[in-house]
């Protein structure tokens, strides 16, 4: 048998079907040994509905390291491959290679590969996107567009073109730089980078200076990402970290459409211009969200000089810290789901799969081993994001090789090797997921001498594939090819479309355009509108009143866009006409069209827009935090007039801050103008107000620079006790030497007593090392626990720590549907062995004082003086000069079951109630 994998590599994954696991674990031992092609054998693949199945497609040694791929009309796969990834940046000198893979019978698995390019210059390119014959490959510092002149799939530089199309991309070998291009409904090429920092100039002209403290000092490119963070581009906007952006496909008329990500791998639009992606963690929590336009992810300071851990404030759990949830300006961050690495996504209205997946959003998480799957359900201005594992190879979540989990392998078996990279539909609708293959993921680190990779195929049982013939030549064909199931495939049917549409004509040809408008399908009326804009406005505009409220935002978005744009024939001539367009949708009963509509007016005048974003507050519910950011961002430079404005028109009173609505309090949180501090101080000192309204006032203060907002909060600090207290003092001390500065914070926080570095008391903390288990996980599962008891002991026990549901301290890890996730003995030996397994993020720290007082506890802040926070959220300054030595402490910072008197009954009664919610 051993000699059969030998001999045949590409025919292993259908062989381990047979093998029994001791002896598919020997097999992989031998595969790792030799260094033959790997992959993960279907049987242990698990597809989210039993009417589809899963076949591999294409294999090693066809293909090998796959970043991303795309498909061509024809149904060929085109590959990016990373064989000199980071740290084996040299491993095939002759550079990496761009394949194609071709299933020439039509039997459902690829037979034939060929060459497309291979480059020394390109080094683990991370994007590709074929659009006709142009190939669009991301390869940092550059965005290269190959022309196959000829058609005949083989870049020759005697007959076919290279072109950068655009250059500046920090982080060269790097996964946080720039990622693959897609064509979006409106035929603009969607793209992004991440935050190893972007320094770009677009084919108009423009600059866009993209810092990041994550590149800093690289200056690769002769440049420091973090000397220039901060520098407004030529938009006049500042954009920091990773950004999404979109533009012309020739490379013009670059527009930013968020930034502040971390590492954002890919972007999906669906066919009304919603933008979907996901983003890595540092530590667990990462996400999968929907992309408000001009939204700030939150990951960096607004300088883009601090990271997210620097910025912790006492009691916020690190999903809320790291995406900035609880501060002004930062949007919504989606469905965060912990640990991992994502990568690919893709957001499917047509497919094969069966009604049940149009409209699905597919996200590769190769750290979790998994394809996530999601149904987008409008929800107010955002989407409601309920994940599913579409796909994967470790339904009981035993990680390995992960950056959440130290990086170690943990578990050498084959399940935790499924490592997908990319998802795509096909032009027969069939979903294909890349598998890149390795031990590990993240980290820098690739551990698979064998190069292996497998493209897997997901349709239904007894899938025939069929790939509907597409003519671009003729108008007819390219209208029918607006369609196809593959995103760029219609996305050089739109320009085809538009081409044949007016092209040399002087009166343009829309009849056929037009009649997509009475499709039954609400995604081809929506594909439709993007392209009338182009031509003929009129035709467009009584969407506005049609009674779908996903058609009224396309056409909104569309002829906003025509105006932007100057497009010719748009019917749209000045500044006028938008403002008109936006004041009569203003009141539109959707929250989504209104979110677009404040939108649309950021970069206007209050003169010109007051009156709209007047209206718009008016529909602010007082809970959609995506409408709130909407509002602010259409607010941008016009937060003080807004404010008044508002302020003047509430009831009665209204100038009583006690009395504002919860609706005005978030709109003046959110603006947060400088005439509002007096009214924030009012509403943090006041005791009827909840902590959380008080702790939300004294974030707003925080968020202004000046003299007076520090006065404000010296004022909180000796006025308040216990949560509003620690809250007002953490913002003293993080901005005392940063923003406020100038303003004498250090000296006056000494002089009213608040904190002096000399005379503050220090409380010790320490977690004593636990013993030997006296019981082991097996003791405890055999028994049978007690809901009702569980719940009382957790109460009584765990609460000072962790958090489930509303109860709790944000300390430990947040257990709410964790243990739903878990087996029962990962679940109890997280308790009887707490240093087996530490979460990221969560790893202790030992503080020792020069007077010997010990803290241990994490590290919320690393300035001066450091902030540590210890068991029961107990949170602590403690002045640099005091500190003695300060050292990881290599064990976990919580109890052991024993050292909590937990007896085993009393953790299977736990266990019981943790399981339930």
């Amino acid at each position: 048998m051993l000699g059969i994998l030998r001999a045949d590599p590409y025919a292993c994954p259908m062989r381990f079907l047979r093998l029994p696991a001791s002896l598919a674990m020997a097999a992989l031992a031998v595969h790792a040994a030799d260094s033959q092609p790997m992959s993960i054998p279907v049987s242990m693949l698990s597809v989210a509905d039993p009417a589809l199945e899963v076949t591999v497609w294409a294999s090693s040694p066809l293909l090998r390291n796959p970043t991303n791929m795309d498909f061509d009309a024809d149904g060929r796969l085109w590959v990016n491959e990373g064989v000199n990834y980071r740290g084996h940046a040299n491993r095939e000198p002759k550079g990496d290679r761009i394949v194609i893979l071709e299933d020439t019978d039509h039997d459902g698995r690829a037979d034939t590969t060929s060459v497309f390019i291979q480059d020394p210059e390109l080094r683990a390119p991370m994007g590709i996107a074929v659009i006709d014959n142009r190939i669009v490959v991301s390869a940092a510092p550059h965005l290269i567009v190959y022309t196959d002149v000829n058609r005949d799939r083989r870049f020759d530089p005697s007959v076919d073109r290279r072109e950068v199309l655009l250059t500046g991309f920090n982080g060269a070998r790097h996964d946080h730089s720039l990622h693959s291009v897609t064509v979006g409904p409106d035929g603009d090429w969607y793209w992004n980078a991440g935050n190893c920092g972007s320094l770009f100039t677009d084919k108009s002209g423009r600059t866009f200076r993209i810092g990041s403290a994550y590149g800093r000092g690289t200056g690769e490119l002769g440049w420091d990402p973090a000397q220039i963070a901060g520098q407004a581009s030529d938009d006049g906007h500042v954009w920091i970290g990773g950004f999404a952006a979109r533009m012309r496909p020739d490379g013009s008329r670059v527009r930013i459409l968020g930034h502040n990500f971390r590492n954002s791998y890919e972007q999906t639009v669906t066919a009304y211009g919603d933008v979907f992606q996901n983003d890595n963690d540092d530590p667990p929590a990462c996400r999968t969200t929907y992309l408000l336009e001009g939204g700030n992810a939150g990951f960096c300071s607004a300088d883009g000089q601090r990271s997210w851990s620097a910025d912790r404030r006492p009691g916020q759990s690190i999903p809320v810290s790291e995406w900035r949830q609880e501060d002004p300006g930062t949007m919504p961050s989606g469905d965060v789901y912990g640990g991992g690495s994502p990568t690919g996504i893709v957001y499917s209205e047509h497919n094969a799969l069966g009604a049940a997946y149009r409209g699905v959003l597919l996200s590769c998480e190769p750290g979790r081993n998994t394809v996530f799957g999601y149904v987008p359900k409008a929800d107010g201005a955002g989407f409601r994001l309920e994940r599913f594992d579409f796909l994967t190879s470790n339904k009981e979540g035993r990680f390995a090789g992960t950056d959440f989990h130290g990086g170690d392998e943990r578990e050498r078996d084959l399940k935790t090797r499924f490592r997908p990279s990319d998802v795509a539909v096909g032009p027969d609708g069939a979903v294909y997921v890349a598998d890149w293959f390795d031990a590990r993921v993240g980290g820098h680190a690739d551990w698979d001498e064998t190069l292996s990779g497998t493209i897997y195929r997901v349709a239904p049982r007894g899938f025939k594939p069929v790939i509907p013939k597409v003519d671009l030549n003729t108008y007819a064909g390219s209208v029918a090819a607006l369609r196809n199931p593959s995103v760029n495939v219609r996305g050089a049917a739109h320009a085809a479309v538009i081409s044949h549409a007016w092209g040399t004509r002087s009166i343009p040809d829309l009849r056929p355009v037009t009649a997509l408008l009475k499709d039954p399908d609400p995604v081809m009326r929506a594909r439709a509108v993007w392209i009338l804009t182009k031509g003929d406005a009129r035709k467009v505009q009584p969407l506005l009143k049609d009674r779908d409220p996903q058609l009224r935002l396309v056409a909104y978005r569309a002829l906003r866009r025509a105006f932007e744009e100057s497009a010719p024939g748009s019917g749209l001539r000045s500044t006028d006409e938008l403002v008109t367009l936006a004041r009569r949708m203003a009141q539109d009963p959707s929250a989504a069209v209104r979110r677009d509509v404040a939108l649309s007016v950021r970069d206007l005048p209050w003169d010109r827009t007051g009156d709209i974003l007047v209206t718009l507050a008016a529909g602010f519910d007082g809970a959609d935090r995506t409408y709130l950011e909407a509002l602010g961002t259409g607010a941008w430079h016009k937060e003080a007039a807004l404010y008044e404005a508002l302020l003047a028109r509430q009831a009665e009173g209204g100038r009583d801050a006690l009395k504002w609505t919860p609706a005005f309090s978030w709109i003046a949180w959110r603006l947060h103008p400088e005439a509002s501090l007096v009214a924030f101080k009012t509403r943090a000192v006041a005791k009827t107000l909840s902590d959380a309204d008080r702790k939300r006032a004294t974030t707003a203060i925080g968020f202004n620079d000046s003299a007076a907002a520090a006065e404000a909060m010296l004022e909180i600090a000796a006025g308040t006790d216990k949560v509003v207290r620690a809250e007002s003092l953490w913002w003293l001390l993080n901005r005392k030497d940063t923003s406020w500065k100038a303003h004498g914070v250090g000296d006056a926080l000494k002089t009213r007593g608040i904190y002096d570095p000399d005379r503050i008391e220090i409380g010790e903390a320490v977690v004593p090392a636990p013993e030997a288990p006296k019981y082991a996980v097996k003791e405890v599962v055999a028994l049978a626990g007690d809901v009702r008891r569980g719940g009382e002991k957790f109460n009584s026990t765990c609460v000072s720590c962790h958090r489930l549901g509303d109860t709790g301290a944000e300390y430990a890890p947040n257990l709410t549907g964790w243990a739903s996730r878990q087996t029962l003995d990962v679940l109890v030996n997280s308790v009887i062995n707490p240093g087996a397994d530490i979460a990221s993020g969560f790893n202790g720290t030992e503080i020792v004082l020069k007077d010997g007082t010990t803290v241990h506890g994490i590290v919320l802040s690393g300035g001066d003086p450091v902030v540590i926070q210890s068991a029961g959220g107990v949170t602590q300054p403690i002045p640099k000069a005091r500190i003695q030595s300060q050292k990881g402490l290599n064990r976990s910072l919580m109890l052991s079951a024993d050292q909590l008197g937990l007896a085993p009954q009393d953790l299977a009664d736990i266990a019981a109630y943790l399981r339930k919610r």
